[in-house]
């Protein structure tokens, strides 16, 4: 638990000391220790750390030891992983530089996302690593590596330039197809937001949840699956605090009156993580494919509250969260409940 605490106050303070620092040099260092930090944890972890770290790396093991033909085409897995996974295997045997890779992958792409677009870059990354994005890259690793191109995808939204979109959102779908679902987000960009199209979100996601139990009934009549209340605790916890990310950024909207037009979608992330969440209640691996909107949360509220309020109070309710945010972090780190906890390195 001890290295999770030192890793959010550290990034934390390397992130404020940069956002605020008048010296480019310095603040170019600090970036790369956020970076530095951030890849290290992800990509020397030990085989016990997160869900399928042991099942990735027996995997890669496997793939090693094939010929070029097999390790693209035989196993059933998006092409952009199985060539990676090929690559990194004629470079090393350990899957420890697999990890390390995507790690590094993300951190930059997070990092860069952030710096280029919060206007609290302390705040974005207490979001980004009590939110669970930054243990997803631990236990995910084709989809971080897809989220980490869809996130350079942001950058085409706000040029409009379609083709160069397409071919990050593409490629990110060569790490994992559920990519694909981020495709609608050009069409949002262009959308003002309007009262009664939150109303109409909220309706919808009531709808879904009220009458989950005959959606859960026509699934398990006419389809292979079968889900049981365990299955739906972490949709139900991830809906729930999302129902208050939404309240919460509905009422920022409202009070606001300098938000701009990137705020603004970012609002709509939230709304199609919402919608989205809802049908995890159906099918439970929904949940995952909502971090390529999820993660506008990142970005949302520190621009919110910076456009809402001025300068000595926003720095207030942004220590504030900070702070919140440690608390909610720190209470999850629970070795009963946690799979990241005890961490431990590759060598201990």
């Amino acid at each position: 638990m001890g290295i999770f605490v030192y890793n959010y106050l550290s990034i934390i303070l390397f992130a404020y000391l940069s956002n605020t620092a008048n010296n480019k040099t310095l603040k170019h260092i600090l970036r790369l220790l956020i970076i530095f930090q951030l890849s290290f944890l992800c990509g020397f972890r030990g085989y016990n750390v997160g869900w399928d770290t042991q099942n990735y790396a027996n995997h890669f093991f496997r793939v090693s030891r094939m010929p070029f033909h097999e390790a693209i085409w035989v196993w059933n897995e998006e092409i952009g992983y199985s060539l990676l996974q090929y690559l990194v295997a004629s470079v090393s045997k350990s899957p420890t530089l697999l990890f390390y890779v995507i790690g590094l992958f993300y951190s930059i792409s997070v990092t860069r996302f952030i710096t280029k677009y919060s206007k609290s870059w302390a705040l974005s990354y207490a979001l980004f690593i009590a939110l669970g994005l930054y243990t997803f890259s631990m236990t995910a690793l084709r989809q971080t590596v897809a989220l980490g191109f869809v996130l350079y995808a942001y950058d085409s939204l706000w040029e409009r330039r379609f083709l160069k979109f397409l071919l990050f959102t593409l490629a990110a779908s060569t790490f994992h197809f559920s990519a694909l679902v981020f495709l609608p987000a050009y069409y949002l960009v262009t959308r003002d937001y309007r009262l009664r199209e939150g109303l109409f979100t909220v309706a919808m996601v009531s709808f879904i949840y009220l009458f989950r139990n005959i959606f859960f009934q026509f699934i398990t009549t006419y389809t292979i699956y079968t889900y049981g209340e365990y299955e739906t605790l972490g949709p139900r916890n991830f809906l729930f605090m999302l129902v208050l990310i939404f309240v919460f950024s509905l009422f920022f909207l409202k009070i606001s009156k300098n938000y701009d037009h990137h705020t603004r979608f970012y609002f709509y992330c939230i709304s199609m993580t919402l919608g989205l969440t809802v049908f995890a209640f159906i099918h439970p691996a929904t949940l995952r494919i909502t971090y390529y909107y999820f993660f506008g949360v990142v970005v949302f509220f520190p621009n919110i509250i910076k456009a809402s309020f001025g300068s000595k109070l926003s720095y207030f309710i942004i220590v504030v969260l900070v702070l919140a945010l440690a608390l909610l972090y720190f209470r999850g780190l629970d070795p009963a409940s946690s799979p990241f906890v005890p961490y431990s390195f590759i060598w201990d």
